[in-house]
Protein backbone atom coordinates (compact mmCIF):
# COMPACT_ATOMS: atom_id res chain seq x y z
CA UNK A 1 0.00 0.00 0.00
CA UNK A 2 1.06 3.46 -0.95
CA UNK A 3 1.02 5.98 2.23
CA UNK A 4 2.35 9.54 2.37
CA UNK A 5 5.82 8.89 4.15
CA UNK A 6 5.15 11.70 6.96
CA UNK A 7 2.40 10.22 8.31
CA UNK A 8 3.65 6.51 8.50
CA UNK A 9 7.28 6.92 9.40
CA UNK A 10 10.02 9.39 10.17
CA UNK A 11 13.53 10.69 9.05
CA UNK A 12 15.02 8.57 11.82
CA UNK A 13 14.19 5.17 10.70
CA UNK A 14 13.91 5.77 6.86
CA UNK A 15 17.72 7.48 7.37
CA UNK A 16 18.31 3.97 9.10
CA UNK A 17 16.91 1.73 6.35
CA UNK A 18 18.68 3.43 3.52
CA UNK A 19 22.31 3.45 5.52
CA UNK A 20 21.93 -0.44 6.28
CA UNK A 21 21.19 -0.93 2.95
CA UNK A 22 24.38 0.79 1.56
CA UNK A 23 22.68 2.01 -1.59
CA UNK A 24 25.35 2.93 -3.71
CA UNK A 25 23.07 4.75 -6.73
CA UNK A 26 20.54 6.60 -4.24
CA UNK A 27 22.30 9.78 -3.97
CA UNK A 28 25.37 11.16 -5.07
CA UNK A 29 24.74 14.66 -4.69
CA UNK A 30 26.51 14.92 -1.14
CA UNK A 31 27.52 11.97 0.98
CA UNK A 32 27.97 14.28 3.59
CA UNK A 33 24.47 13.44 4.02
CA UNK A 34 23.77 10.46 2.79
CA UNK A 35 22.65 9.08 6.03
CA UNK A 36 20.01 10.94 6.09
CA UNK A 37 16.45 11.91 4.90
CA UNK A 38 14.24 14.85 5.35
CA UNK A 39 10.80 14.53 5.56
CA UNK A 40 8.26 17.80 5.44
CA UNK A 41 5.07 17.75 7.53
CA UNK A 42 3.48 18.75 4.50
CA UNK A 43 3.39 18.32 1.07
CA UNK A 44 4.18 21.95 -0.31
CA UNK A 45 8.42 21.18 -1.50
CA UNK A 46 8.45 17.64 -1.23
CA UNK A 47 5.99 14.60 -2.50
CA UNK A 48 6.86 11.86 -0.37
CA UNK A 49 5.26 8.35 -0.14
CA UNK A 50 6.21 4.59 1.35
CA UNK A 51 5.45 1.20 0.34
CA UNK A 52 3.71 -0.75 3.34
CA UNK A 53 3.16 -4.14 3.36
CA UNK A 54 -0.33 -5.54 5.50
CA UNK A 55 1.98 -5.39 9.15
CA UNK A 56 3.28 -1.93 8.25
CA UNK A 57 6.60 -2.82 7.37
CA UNK A 58 8.53 -0.31 5.03
CA UNK A 59 9.23 -1.94 1.59
CA UNK A 60 10.04 1.60 -0.19
CA UNK A 61 10.85 5.00 -0.15
CA UNK A 62 9.86 7.46 -3.13
CA UNK A 63 10.19 10.89 -3.10
CA UNK A 64 9.67 14.07 -5.75
CA UNK A 65 11.14 17.12 -4.65
CA UNK A 66 8.42 20.56 -6.35
CA UNK A 67 9.10 23.73 -7.36
CA UNK A 68 5.45 24.88 -7.76
CA UNK A 69 5.81 28.38 -8.92
CA UNK A 70 7.74 26.67 -11.83
CA UNK A 71 5.81 23.91 -11.78
CA UNK A 72 8.01 21.21 -12.06
CA UNK A 73 10.11 18.25 -10.46
CA UNK A 74 13.35 18.85 -10.19
CA UNK A 75 14.71 16.01 -8.53
CA UNK A 76 13.13 12.22 -7.76
CA UNK A 77 14.23 9.36 -5.40
CA UNK A 78 13.15 5.94 -5.46
CA UNK A 79 14.47 3.12 -2.61
CA UNK A 80 13.62 -0.37 -2.70
CA UNK A 81 14.37 -2.08 0.83
CA UNK A 82 15.03 -5.37 -0.78
CA UNK A 83 17.61 -6.07 1.87
CA UNK A 84 14.58 -6.74 4.26
CA UNK A 85 12.69 -8.40 2.78
CA UNK A 86 13.59 -12.00 3.55
CA UNK A 87 12.94 -10.72 7.28
CA UNK A 88 9.76 -9.52 6.39
CA UNK A 89 8.36 -12.71 4.12
CA UNK A 90 7.52 -13.91 0.96
CA UNK A 91 10.34 -11.84 -1.46
CA UNK A 92 8.24 -12.48 -4.78
CA UNK A 93 4.84 -10.75 -2.94
CA UNK A 94 6.34 -7.86 -1.38
CA UNK A 95 8.43 -7.42 -4.79
CA UNK A 96 5.08 -7.03 -6.27
CA UNK A 97 3.51 -4.47 -3.64
CA UNK A 98 6.52 -2.27 -4.04
CA UNK A 99 6.79 -2.49 -7.69
CA UNK A 100 2.94 -1.71 -8.10
CA UNK A 101 3.69 1.46 -5.32
CA UNK A 102 6.15 2.43 -7.11
CA UNK A 103 4.06 2.58 -10.53
CA UNK A 104 1.10 4.75 -8.79
CA UNK A 105 3.27 7.37 -8.03
CA UNK A 106 4.51 7.75 -10.70
CA UNK A 107 1.52 8.08 -12.55
CA UNK A 108 0.61 10.65 -9.59
CA UNK A 109 3.52 12.55 -10.70
CA UNK A 110 2.88 11.99 -13.87
CA UNK A 111 -0.23 13.46 -13.86
CA UNK A 112 -0.18 16.29 -10.92
CA UNK A 113 -2.41 19.04 -12.01
CA UNK A 114 0.26 21.36 -11.32
CA UNK A 115 3.73 19.98 -11.77
CA UNK A 116 4.06 19.70 -15.46
CA UNK A 117 7.76 19.78 -15.66
CA UNK A 118 9.69 16.18 -14.33
CA UNK A 119 13.65 16.34 -14.30
CA UNK A 120 15.66 13.82 -12.47
CA UNK A 121 18.92 12.00 -12.85
CA UNK A 122 20.71 8.45 -12.39
CA UNK A 123 24.46 7.34 -12.48
CA UNK A 124 24.06 5.20 -15.98
CA UNK A 125 25.20 1.91 -14.53
CA UNK A 126 22.18 2.08 -12.08
CA UNK A 127 19.58 -1.17 -13.03
CA UNK A 128 16.86 0.99 -12.33
CA UNK A 129 16.96 2.89 -15.72
CA UNK A 130 15.28 0.17 -17.09
CA UNK A 131 12.29 1.18 -15.19
CA UNK A 132 13.37 5.08 -16.34
CA UNK A 133 13.37 4.01 -19.92
CA UNK A 134 9.90 2.55 -19.88
CA UNK A 135 8.58 5.68 -18.63
CA UNK A 136 10.25 7.15 -21.58
CA UNK A 137 8.01 5.23 -23.61
CA UNK A 138 4.98 5.64 -21.74
CA UNK A 139 4.63 9.58 -20.86
CA UNK A 140 6.52 10.79 -23.91
CA UNK A 141 9.75 11.51 -22.30
CA UNK A 142 13.45 12.02 -23.15
CA UNK A 143 17.05 11.38 -21.78
CA UNK A 144 20.22 12.62 -21.73
CA UNK A 145 23.73 11.64 -21.08
CA UNK A 146 26.39 13.37 -18.93
CA UNK A 147 29.74 11.69 -19.54
CA UNK A 148 32.03 11.04 -16.14
CA UNK A 149 30.01 14.30 -13.89
CA UNK A 150 29.61 12.50 -10.54
CA UNK A 151 31.76 11.14 -8.25
CA UNK A 152 30.51 8.49 -5.91
CA UNK A 153 31.93 7.37 -2.59
CA UNK A 154 34.32 4.92 -4.39
CA UNK A 155 36.22 7.94 -5.29
CA UNK A 156 35.05 7.28 -9.35
CA UNK A 157 33.39 9.08 -11.90
CA UNK A 158 30.16 8.09 -13.23
CA UNK A 159 28.16 8.77 -16.32
CA UNK A 160 24.72 10.05 -15.88
CA UNK A 161 21.69 9.97 -17.40
CA UNK A 162 18.85 12.86 -16.96
CA UNK A 163 15.18 12.24 -17.60
CA UNK A 164 13.34 14.83 -18.87
CA UNK A 165 9.09 14.49 -19.03
CA UNK A 166 7.27 18.01 -20.15
CA UNK A 167 3.28 18.00 -20.23
CA UNK A 168 2.20 20.95 -22.41
CA UNK A 169 -1.34 21.06 -20.99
Amino acid sequence: MLKIAYLETDNKELSRLILEGNYKYYSFTSYEYYDRVELDNDEWNTISRVSVDDCGNILGYFSASTNRTQQKITSMSFVKFRYKFNEYGDNDRLESIVGEDLNEFIEEIMTHPILKLVKFSAIKDNPANKTYNKWIEKYGGKRYLYEKSVMLRDGLFYDVWGYYFCRRT
